[in-house]
């Protein structure tokens, strides 16, 4: 994944629609977030074994978001920005990896589904 973005940014320059455009910012986040966790001793506010546990649904969001042709809902976007962002809120950001999980596979859902009446708002 992280080949072809470099691909697409060393490519000749191709206007993409913006929407596609903060998909992919999303996925280069999501993978950021992945390799900071990654590195020994990495100095992250987010706790390595809280990623570890939501690996398999932060990579089943990240493969709907890099497809062009899957719909996702303007709110499933936002749901991503705030567990990703907010340090606050987010229980990736806590030192229970359970609940982190639980939350993001809940938000795997509604990418992959595209049911986004099953996440609360």
């Amino acid at each position: 994944m992280l080949a072809r973005l470099l691909r697409l940014a060393i490519a000749p320059k191709t206007v993409q629609p913006r929407w596609l455009e903060d998909r992919l910012m999303w996925v280069a986040s999501i993978d950021r977030t992945l390799e900071a966790c990654a590195e020994p001793g990495s100095r992250s506010l987010i706790r390595a074994e809280v990623v570890w546990s939501c690996v398999p649904a932060l990579h089943a969001i990240k493969g709907v978001l890099a497809d062009p042709a899957r719909h996702v809902a303007p709110n499933a976007i936002k749901k991503l920005r705030a567990f990703l962002t907010d340090g606050a809120t987010s229980p990736l950001f806590r030192d229970d990896p359970d609940a982190a999980r639980v939350v993001v596979e809940e938000l795997a859902e509604v990418f992959v589904e595209g049911d986004e009446t099953s996440i609360a708002t």
